[in-house]
C-alpha cells in the first residue's frame, strides 16, 4: 500500500517514533549505555515526565501548525471514539 502522507507528515511520524521508542541513559563518566539497568531507566522516565509532557504538547501544536489537515483528521478520529 502506498504511503500518501506528505513529507511533513512523515517527518512528524518519524520524530514521534523517536520520542517513544529507544529511550536510553548514558553514564556521563564512561559514555556507556545504561540500558541494562531497568531501575535507573524507570527513575529517569518518572523524573522527566512533566518535561516530556510539555515536549509532547509543543510537538502537537507544531504539527497542527505545519500539517493542519493531519490535525483535522486526528480531531475527527478522537471525536468518534
Amino acid at each position: 500500500m502506498p504511503d500518501n502522507r506528505s513529507d511533513n507528515e512523515k517527518a512528524f511520524a518519524t520524530f514521534r517514533k523517536r520520542l517513544t521508542e529507544g529511550f536510553y541513559i548514558v553514564d556521563p563518566e564512561t559514555g556507556d549505555k545504561l540500558d541494562q539497568y531497568h531501575d535507573v531507566t524507570e527513575t529517569a522516565l518518572r523524573a522527566t515526565k512533566p518535561w516530556r509532557n510539555e515536549l509532547w504538547k509543543a510537538l502537537a501544536q507544531l504539527e497542527r501548525d505545519v500539517c493542519p489537515y493531519t490535525a483535522m483528521k486526528q480531531d475527527k478520529e478522537r471525536s468518534t471514539k
